[in-house]
């Protein structure tokens, strides 16, 4: 799945790290899925 984490631009996400996304509830089928990514917040 494809996330786009460019919303939350405060914030330098790495691998590892624990996120909660928030998006609109659509999944596009393609390959890879995508979604349309409305917001991220790291969680610690």
């Amino acid at each position: 799945m494809f996330v786009d984490l460019s919303v939350n631009n405060d914030k330098t996400f790495q691998v590892g790290d624990k996120i909660k996304v928030g998006f609109d509830g659509k999944i596009l089928e393609s390959n890879p899925a995508q979604i349309n990514t409305l917001s991220v917040e790291l969680i610690e």
